[in-house]
Order: C-alpha cells, then sequence, then structure tokens
C-alpha cells in the first residue's frame, strides 16, 4: 500500500539567468568594503608615519579637518613635477607621498611578472635591463600576461596609451606629465599603472634625498612598503579539498613533477586505435607507448596529427582519445618543459630528486624575494637565472590525488597499466564504502563547492529525516536523478541548445507535413520525418530509397538500433528508420553488428550510409550504436540503471550511507514509460473529459513529483526485468512500445491508492526569505535634518546615468542642480545627457577640473 507521499519544492541556489550563486551580491558588496576599509587603514597608517618621521604636521595623524589642511601645503601635481629638481619643505614631500598613496595605479591580483622583486635592490636594476631586452626582442609579456591583457581590454589598453603619452610628451615621470596638461584637461579618471608610480617614487625620493638629509634609506623602505604593499591572494585551505583517496590529505599542485607525470602516463596507457569498422579499440604497444611519454616530457603538448607522425601511422588512423575533451591533442610535462628552457644545462643533468626539490621551492616559497636570494645565494644559478626562475610560471591549479596517492600509484603506471588496474594495485580498490548505522542523517554534507549540489543535500536532509520521524528508518531508499542535477553546466548548455535544436526541427517537420495536407501531425510523423532527413531518405539497412508518401505506411518502421528490450533507451539517439520487411525478417531483436556483420560487403556497405550522416552529436553515437559488438545482459543492465554515477549521485550515495539503508540512484528513463504504461497519468488530469486520452503528465501540477516517486520507490529489478520482457513481446508482435498492455502492477489496486494518497498531498515550499535577510534596499542615506512633524530629511547619491528629470531637480548642490537642468534641457532630457560621459564629461561648476 501507499502509506504517504509528499513534495518538496525549492529554488536552485543560482540565479536562473546567470547561474551565478545567489550570494554573489553579497559577496561582491562585502568584498568592495574590505577594499575601502584596507584603504583608509593604509592612509592613516602613511599619515602617521609621515607625521612621525615630521613630513606632516601632527595634528593630521588623526585626519582631522585633512582636506583643507593638505590642500594649504600646494597643488600635489605641481610639487610631484617640481620635487623632481628643487628642494621641497618637508610637509610638501608629505603631501607629495600622500597623494602616491591615493593613487598608487593599478595592479592585477594575479601573479606579475616580476612581483614584489621590484623593491629589491638586488634585482631592481636587473630587471630594467631584461625588460628592456624584452621589449627590443618582441617577448616582452609571456603568454600569462598576454592572456591577462585579454582579459582586461580596456584598462590595458588605456595603460599602453598613458605610457606613450608620458613618453611623447618627454615626461620623466607620470606626476611631471600631469603636472604639464592644459588648464582644463581633467587629470583624474585615468587608469594609471602600478609601476609608473613605483618609478615616481623612487625619484623623488632620490631628488629630495640628496637635499634631506633625514630622509635615510630605512625610512625610504617603511614608507615604500606602506604604500605599495598589495596582500598576496588568500589561498583558503579548506576549501583546497582533500584526497579521495587519503582523505587526511590535500590535494597535490598540478605543477608538481609527480603530478604532470601522472596524468601524461593516464593518457598514453589508455591511448588506443580504433578499427573504422568494428570500431574496437586496440591499446598501442609498449614502445610506442614509451616514445610518445618521451616526446611529451619535452613537449607542452602534442596534436594527435604529430602524434600519427611521431607513431608514422597514416593519417587515417583514429584514436580512442580524439574525441571529448583532449579532442585537440595530449598535454605534456608543462612544469618540466617550462623549466628545461630556462635552464637547459642544469635540467637534463639534474637526478629525479634535485628536479623535485626545485619545483618544491618555487610553489612553496611564496616570498619571490626570499625565493630569489635562495636560488642565486644558496642553490648557485646566475643573478639573472634566479631571476627569470623566481617568477616562472608553472601550471595552476591542483591535481585530484593526494601526493602520496599518486607516489603509489605511479610505479604501476610506469608499467603499462591503466588507470583503473594501478588504483586497484596501489591498494585503492572499487569497494562500496561501510554503511553506517545512524538513526537520522546528521550534520549537513561538506562543503561540495557546487551550490546546486549543496543545496539539493540539504533539501533531501530535510525529507529524508521528515520520512524517518514519521515511517521510521527505510530498509531501501530509490533516488531518481533530475537531468539537470546530473550535468555540469556545461553539459547543461549544451543540452538546452540541443532541445532549441530538437523544438526547430520538429517546427520544420510540421512545416513540410503541412504542404501535403497534414495540418496537425503526430508526435510520430514528426518523429518519421526527422529520422528521414536524417538518413538522406534511405533505408540504411537495404539502400533503397524511401519516399514521402511510404514514409507515413505501414511499409516504414521506426526502428531501435540497439532493441529496446536490452537497453530500454527509447531516445532519438538510439532510433532510425527500417523498411518493415527488413526489419521484421532480417534484424528483427538484434543489434546491426549481429545481423549484418556476416556479410562483409554489405556490412561495409551499411557502415558507410551512416557515416554520410550529417555531422554531429547523433551521427557518432548512433554510428557506435551500430557498430556495437556487445551488449550488457540483462542483469548488467539493471544494475547500472540502479547505480548511476552522476555527481548528485555519489553525493548522494555518500550522505545517505550514514542510515545502513540500501540506496539506489536510479534514471528516469523508464518512469515515463511505467506511468503510460500503468494510466497514471491521468491521476492529475482533474475532471478533464479527455483524462482518460492523456498520453503526459500535468506538469503545471506539483503532484507530479510525488506520482513519479511512486513509479521510482517501486522500480526495483524484478521490475526492470519485466519491463524488458514486454518491451520484447512488443518488438515481437510489431505492436509499438505505446500500444497494449504494459508489465503488471505492483498490486491490483496500485493506481487507485496512488490517486487516494495524491488527493492528500499538501506541496511543501523551501522559504524564500528569513528574518534575517535585508529589509530594504542597499542605499546609503545621508541625514540632512529633521522636520517639526519628526519627519527625517535624507539624501542619497545616484549615478549620472541613472538620473531621471525628477531627480534632476532634487540635486542637494544648487550649483550642480543648475548646471545638470541645463545639460538636461539641451540634450532633451536627462536620459539623454548623461549618457555619453567619456566623450562630454560632466564636471561641478567649481571644480571644472
Amino acid at each position: 500500500a501507499v502509506t504517504g507521499c509528499g513534495v518538496r519544492i525549492f529554488e536552485e541556489a543560482v540565479d536562473a539567468k546567470t547561474r551565478a550563486p545567489k550570494n554573489a551580491a553579497r559577496l561582491s558588496a562585502r568584498l568592495a568594503r574590505r577594499v575601502l576599509q584596507r584603504r583608509a587603514r593604509r592612509r592613516a597608517l602613511l599619515r602617521r608615519t609621515l607625521a612621525d618621521a615630521g613630513l606632516l604636521p601632527a595634528e593630521l595623524a588623526d585626519g582631522n579637518d585633512l582636506e583643507r589642511r593638505l590642500n594649504d601645503l600646494g597643488d600635489p601635481y605641481d610639487l610631484r613635477k617640481r620635487a623632481l629638481d628643487e628642494r621641497l619643505e618637508p610637509h610638501q614631500i608629505g603631501r607629495v607621498l600622500l597623494h602616491l598613496c591615493a593613487r598608487r595605479g593599478f595592479q592585477s591580483n594575479r601573479k606579475t611578472r616580476w612581483g614584489k622583486l621590484l623593491g629589491d635592490p638586488d634585482a631592481a636594476d636587473l630587471i630594467e635591463e631584461l625588460e628592456e631586452q624584452e621589449r627590443q626582442a618582441g617577448a616582452g609579456k609571456s603568454a600569462r600576461a598576454k592572456e591577462e591583457e585579454k582579459e582586461q581590454g580596456q584598462v590595458i589598453e588605456e595603460l599602453a596609451g598613458l605610457w606613450n603619452a608620458i613618453k611623447d610628451a618627454g615626461a620623466r615621470t607620470l606626476g611631471e606629465y600631469l603636472a604639464g596638461l592644459p588648464v582644463g584637461e581633467r587629470k583624474r579618471a585615468r587608469h594609471a599603472d602600478r609601476q609608473m608610480l613605483q618609478e615616481e617614487f623612487e625619484k623623488v625620493w632620490a631628488a629630495q634625498a640628496e637635499r634631506n638629509p633625514a630622509l635615510t634609506e630605512e625610512l625610504r623602505k617603511r614608507i615604500f612598503d606602506v604604500i605599495f604593499h598589495q596582500r598576496p591572494l588568500k589561498l583558503r585551505g579548506g576549501r583546497l579539498g582533500n584526497c579521495s583517496f587519503e582523505p587526511q590529505r590535500p590535494r597535490a599542485a598540478k605543477a608538481r613533477l609527480e603530478s604532470q607525470r601522472f596524468r601524461l602516463l593516464q593518457d598514453v596507457n589508455h591511448l588506443g586505435v580504433m578499427d573504422p569498422v568494428s570500431q574496437e579499440v586496440t591499446l598501442i604497444g609498449k614502445e610506442l607507448r614509451d616514445k610518445l611519454a618521451d616526446a611529451l616530457e619535452r613537449q607542452q603538448s602534442i596534436t594527435w596529427g604529430g602524434i600519427r607522425k611521431l607513431f608514422g601511422f597514416p593519417r587515417n588512423v583514429r584514436f580512442n582519445l580524439e574525441e571529448g575533451s583532449k579532442d585537440k591533442g595530449l598535454t605534456g610535462n608543462r612544469s618540466a618543459v617550462r623549466l628545461r628552457g630556462l635552464i637547459p644545462d642544469q635540467w637534463d643533468a639534474y637526478g629525479d630528486a634535485e628536479r623535485k626539490a626545485l619545483v618544491e621551492d618555487l610553489l612553496t616559497i611564496e616570498n619571490k624575494r626570499a625565493l630569489f636570494h635562495r636560488l642565486w645565494e644558496k642553490r648557485g644559478f646566475e643573478k639573472e637565472t634566479a631571476l627569470r626562475l623566481a617568477v616562472a610560471e608553472l601550471e595552476e591549479g591542483y591535481a585530484n590525488h593526494s601526493l602520496k596517492a599518486i607516489n603509489k600509484m605511479l610505479p604501476h603506471l610506469e608499467r603499462g597499466m591503466i588507470y583503473s588496474d594501478a588504483r586497484r594495485e596501489a591498494g585503492y580498490g572499487y569497494e562500496a564504502p561501510a554503511a553506517g548505522d545512524a538513526e537520522f542523517l546528521g550534520a549537513p554534507p561538506d562543503d561540495l563547492r557546487n551550490p546546486v549540489v549543496e543545496r539539493a543535500l540539504h533539501e533531501l536532509r530535510k525529507v529524508v529525516n521528515a520520512v524517518i520521524r514519521r515511517h521510521g528508518k527505510p530498509d531501501v531508499i530509490r533516488v531518481e536523478l533530475a537531468r539537470d542535477l546530473k550535468m555540469t553546466s556545461k553539459d547543461k548548455a549544451n543540452f538546452e541548445r540541443q532541445q532549441r535544436e530538437n523544438q526547430k526541427h520538429n517546427e520544420d517537420a510540421r512545416s513540410e507535413l503541412a504542404k501535403i495536407g497534414m495540418t496537425q501531425p503526430s508526435r510520430d510523423y514528426q518523429l518519421k520525418h526527422r529520422l528521414w532527413l536524417e538518413c538522406g531518405k534511405e533505408c540504411p539497412y537495404t539502400g533503397k530509397t524511401i519516399s514521402i508518401h511510404e514514409l507515413f505506411s505501414a511499409d516504414v518502421d521506426v526502428e531501435h538500433i540497439i532493441p529496446y528490450s536490452r537497453c530500454l533507451d527509447d531516445s532519438f539517439l538510439n532510433k532510425t528508420l527500417c523498411l518493415a520487411t527488413e526489419n521484421r525478417q532480417t534484424k528483427r531483436n538484434r543489434t546491426p553488428y549481429e545481423a549484418y556483420h556476416g556479410d562483409a560487403v554489405r556490412w561495409e556497405e551499411i557502415l558507410q550510409r551512416v557515416r554520410g550522416w550529417p555531422a554531429g552529436k547523433s551521427k557518432r553515437t548512433k554510428l557506435a550504436k551500430f557498430t556495437q559488438e556487445k551488449v550488457d545482459d540483462l542483469d548488467q543492465f539493471v544494475s547500472r540503471q540502479l547505480n548511476d554515477t552522476g555527481y548528485v549521485s555519489r553525493a548522494s550515495l555518500k550522505y545517505l550511507a550514514a542510515l545502513g539503508a540500501d540506496v539506489q540512484v536510479s534514471k528516469g528513463r523508464a518512469t515515463a514509460m511505467l506511468r503510460r504504461f500503468w494510466g497514471l497519468n491521468r491521476a492529475l488530469a482533474g475532471d478533464s473529459p479527455d483524462a482518460e486520452a492523456v498520453a503526459e503528465k500535468n506538469r503545471s501540477d506539483h503532484r507530479h513529483h510525488a506520482l513519479d516517486a511512486a513509479v521510482v520507490a517501486v522500480t526495483d529489478r524484478s521490475l526492470y526485468q519485466r519491463l524488458a520482457r514486454v518491451a520484447a513481446q512488443k518488438e515481437e508482435a510489431r505492436v509499438g512500445l505505446a500500444g497494449g498492455p504494459g508489465p503488471d502492477v505492483p498490486w491490483p489496486a496500485f493506481s487507485r491508492d496512488v490517486e487516494r494518497a495524491l488527493s492528500g498531498v499538501a506541496v511543501s515550499h523551501a522559504p524564500l526569505r528569513k528574518l534575517s535577510g535585508a529589509l530594504h534596499e542597499d542605499t546609503a542615506f545621508g541625514l540632512r535634518s529633521v522636520r517639526d512633524d519628526g519627519t527625517l530629511v535624507v539624501h542619497y547619491r545616484k549615478r549620472l546615468e541613472d538620473l531621471t528629470d525628477a531627480m534632476v531637480d532634487k540635486i542637494v548642490d544648487p550649483d550642480l542642480r543648475a548646471a545638470a537642468q541645463e545639460r538636461a534641457g539641451q540634450a532633451g532630457g536627462a536620459k539623454n545627457a548623461f549618457k555619453d560621459l567619456r566623450e562630454r564629461p560632466f564636471r561641478h561648476p567649481k571644480n571644472p577640473v
């Protein structure tokens, strides 16, 4: 009996359109607050440092009346220019340094080429010399730097323009260039490079130190660090993730030589040649494996054409790894290639231990100055070589396994084992984790770094614990995955694109069929039309042409390439057309390989027809099914259906295992068919007169999830077997899968019990808001006054681009309001007045510069 059912509805933890986490806005606001706080602390620290050194008035250390007092010291741009050639008063020097701190220039948070080495006197002169050499050679920017430029786009373009403008003006520093701009040309709102300000600081300090003995080297270092120090990116160790084989150990960096070799050998050992007819894969032998591994040790990557050339294979040879994520080729040992390029003689002379020790230093010593001096003074590299090694950019990211696990599996990979065998030999088998005996699901699951999966598992915990409290701990738990939860974001985007393409195919089919008088073609007719176009309007097995009129007659069948009774796959990717006589007399309940490969000539003709179909995923998948030699027996197939390997299913299995129940995670391929066989779709049709003819479930009613759950709950191994037997009988009788009765219902009153249970379901919705949420918009209000009745008068800031005509009339500053009203009147409204601020800046009337 159905003792209970329910529905829990919750939203994804990501925005439906952008797919960004819903807390992204809050995190961005927090990041902005931290930047402002750090900037304020940095300026306050510099004011105190300058005041203690006598370079600013003592009363300015706490920031009181700061703006007016600083303006009394002089125009900062004029002072920055004069500081290069004449002696400034101590307080004027402080004004210049404070101005450099306020506008210290842009520096990417990513690794810069020279990093903190710019302030190191042992490296500074050499850096300048190397940069000049690289500029002349046209190799001044690494591949990573060029990638940054591409990403940063407009900022990099403006920086390059500013560098050229300074050079063309003959200015020695950015400050001298800005001071020489014509009156009225704006000096601010420019992207300046951090290096410009660092060079100006050094030149200003050197010029003033000659004229003021109080400007010592120790003071210079302290002030330079206050102004230009930038926090390194914070690596959150807790988010790195631990090894799945050694849970107490973190994952190894990809740049480690062990990780590089591990990845390289996995690809080499799995590489095989595909038979053009049978598609059978034969792994390459030891000689070719060694040759390819040696090549990858000395190349960043190698294309498939390069591999064929290396092996001496003809161009038509295909490898098993050519499709998918490795479609462009195989990745080599990037760390070894990078370091061999910097120290070719030493690298080849080093032993394995020395190479690993060097990479260890490069990865673990974060302070670039300390690393530079260690390489130069301790390891004995020449100064230039040590400098280049210190800033060498190795591959970022982390492998899936810890260094300990990699080292345990590497010897087996070196002997040519594939990954699964090496894993077993290393003691990391595929045994299921031991089941627990907890009464309830306890603490929430570990941080999975996937908001969609995390939200699903948190809701799973609530539902399962609620079921346990009411009905007791279950013996078996069956989970059916939603399609979008089994996919990565890339997979989901591809799926949605495929759905749009399918919709377009159906629309085209309806349009074409309307021309021959079919104004309301059924789904079966639309499917036939699409398959007809795909197979070139001919039967793939016989090569006979199929006319449009024959297509919709009983002479042509929609045929499952792999018989449905042996795979329960009713998708488009398992269907093609076939002449009815050929289907019933020759192919029957067999795969194409089983039915035709005995006749070599005819089998090759069939494959040639399939290879001529339109390129794409459909062709690749169907060609693989045509050439598939073996089909799992029913027991293997059922086991696979009940043990999906998707991300959410793995997380669910691991999380639910704490209960000690038999947890089965199945695909939903058979659920829809069982609903139709058992007539369950009519359960949500209500009082519709067409209730008996309902072919699809009512998705507008959230209770359809409970309806699916009832089917999933009874879909065990025996039901799969009965479904397969019924499918075989239908194929033999040629009645179609939708025709005739299906497997028997689990018990006689099953449909009635399900309908009764659905009638009492109250759909539960996860709350979208909490009391701890925001009570108002993120708008900063400033208090102006309080009216007699106690009403607060506040003001707030708006971007010029967002102003409306009504807002322009409410601008508080009278001069600014008048200027804005005048401009809005000339432009025909505020919307047009402030949309081109880069070409026509809008400035305060009293501060036009």
